[in-house]
């Protein structure tokens, strides 16, 4: 993540992404606001599977052109001017995950948080690739849910009953 300072006040919706190809579908990612002194989180998303991270291909094109998948937060959250904030990506673990890069960056401007060093210690190291990585302040911010009708569902009875550790 990179910090952004704000030269007006805004609301922020959402933060965009640039997945690229070696991401694996269905792969879970939550969105932070981290405040630039403590890294501190001051807004997230929900947990959310990217689905078709491949059609950013294994670089961008000669054009610029990147599709930027957006991750609704939670709740809006309201910044001042004059205020620095850092939008990042948490993944947890387990199947691959790739964030484009956009250029070099001077020293302890751009940030991963994550496991380095000889100690594989968790915290966070500047690195001179800036992610590609941004705030989305459009109010319209919209997530999709796919509605179920439920006609079709019956809640039945759990099995073993009584359950003693696992039950369906």
């Amino acid at each position: 993540s990179s910090p952004f300072v704000f030269v007006e006040d805004a609301t922020i919706y959402a933060i965009d992404v640039a997945f690229m190809e070696d991401t694996e579908p269905n792969t879970d990612v939550l969105v932070h606001v981290h405040d630039f002194v403590n890294f501190d989180i001051f807004a997230s998303s929900d947990e959310t599977p990217i689905l078709n991270p491949d059609v950013n291909g294994n670089s961008i094109d000669d054009s610029g052109n990147v599709t930027w998948y957006t991750i609704c937060l939670e709740d809006p959250f309201e910044v001042s001017a004059g205020e620095a904030w850092m939008a990042s990506v948490e993944h947890s673990g387990g199947p691959n995950v790739q964030i484009g890069e956009s250029k070099n960056a001077p020293d302890q401007t751009a940030f991963v948080y994550g496991p380095f060093g000889a100690t594989q210690a968790y915290d966070w190291y500047f690195t001179t690739d800036v992610p590609m990585v941004r705030f989305n302040l459009n109010p319209n911010c919209v997530v999709n849910v796919e509605e179920v009708e439920g006609a079709n569902f019956t809640l039945l009875q759990n099995r073993p009953n009584p359950a003693d550790v696992l039950t369906t």
